[in-house]
């Protein structure tokens, strides 16, 4: 690779850094252009070069963002043997872990602007699917092994992750009564239900 390419790369990783910070603090509506390119050290045309638009800007970061969570979890999978134990893993990435959660108000902005352009509902669909492809493959293996039962597996694992959103969204916009903690034990126990575990 040139250093033409690596330097390209770099400051569309920079680019894409400070639009992830800026949309999850201010909202998609809201961030000006000149703003992410500041927060990202450069000039608004350096932005508009590499970035033609705000809709694609909020795509790339968001697949950047996902990307990287789906290596994490795919890695994390590699290293255990028990589908028991790999389950836990993707409700641990999958859940918010906060208030606020950065990753989760990026998601809102997503939701919302693929509402309005199809080239983010394109890659939403896509980012998705990949991530029910890795819960249903680890829900495939725990019916192999006997651990888990399903009779629709599809119809499971589409039942899990949208549980698992939906319990997010309560905790990142502080509902009462859905605290970390509370969101982890209704996941654990509805989880538990679906798929027929021992200790339910």
């Amino acid at each position: 690779m040139g250093a033409r390419e690596t330097n390209r790369e770099s400051r569309e990783r920079a680019l894409l850094e400070a639009a992830i910070e800026s949309f999850a603090e201010l909202g998609f509506s809201e961030v000006r252009l000149s703003d992410i390119a500041k927060r990202a050290g450069m000039t608004a045309g350096h932005l508009s070069y590499y970035f033609p638009s705000k809709s694609e800007l909020l795509r790339r970061a968001i697949e950047m963002s996902e990307r990287r969570l789906i290596e994490d979890a795919r890695a994390a999978l590699a290293r255990l043997e028990r589908p028991e134990d790999r389950l836990r893993t993707l409700i641990d990435l999958s859940l918010a872990d906060r208030v606020r959660d950065p990753g989760w108000l990026l998601w809102f902005q997503v939701w919302a602007g693929a509402a309005l352009h199809p080239e983010i509902t394109e890659s939403h669909h896509a980012l998705d699917g990949e991530w029910r492809a890795l819960l249903r493959q680890v829900i495939d293996e725990g019916i192999a092994a006997g651990g888990f039962r399903a009779e629709d597996p599809d119809a499971t694992a589409a039942a899990i992750a949208s549980m698992l959103d939906g319990l997010s969204i309560q905790l990142v916009l502080e509902a009462p009564g859905y605290g970390p903690e509370r969101i982890r034990a209704i996941a654990d126990a509805a989880v538990a239900a679906l798929l027929g575990l021992r200790d339910a």
